[in-house]
């Protein structure tokens, strides 16, 4: 991942990422199906987050089709999972409540829901 990926996720207080590039969904839900780390923020530099970022990609095979590096920001920090997306919301939060998620995010409305 480069800096400037990097840096588009932060300004956009998060994103989904997969081969090379931001993805971006317009309909559906994103639901974390394996939560890989929490990142606090304001006590790594930017370049670390970057190593952080690239160790995990080069570590963690998804073996998902569908599923996408999904990162999300809040309170200052930074949480990475693998996610997916998934079109109906009744699926959406049986397979968040199956992986013990608080919330999915509502990729049409842009807002997170809590479980």
């Amino acid at each position: 991942m480069r800096i400037t990926t990097l840096e588009k996720i932060l300004l956009n207080g998060g994103g989904n990422y997969s081969n090379g590039e931001l993805i971006d969904y317009n309909n559906g839900y994103m639901v974390s199906i394996r939560d890989i780390v929490k990142i606090n923020l304001d006590a790594v530099s930017t370049l670390n987050v970057l190593k952080v970022i690239d160790n995990i990609i080069n570590t963690f095979d998804i073996k998902e089709t569908d599923a996408v590096y999904g990162f999300w920001i809040d309170s200052g920090s930074m949480y990475i999972d693998i996610s997916i997306n998934i079109f109906n919301l009744e699926d959406a939060v049986q397979v968040a409540k199956s992986t013990s998620q608080l919330a999915i995010w509502d990729c049409n409305l842009n807002e997170s829901i809590t479980l």
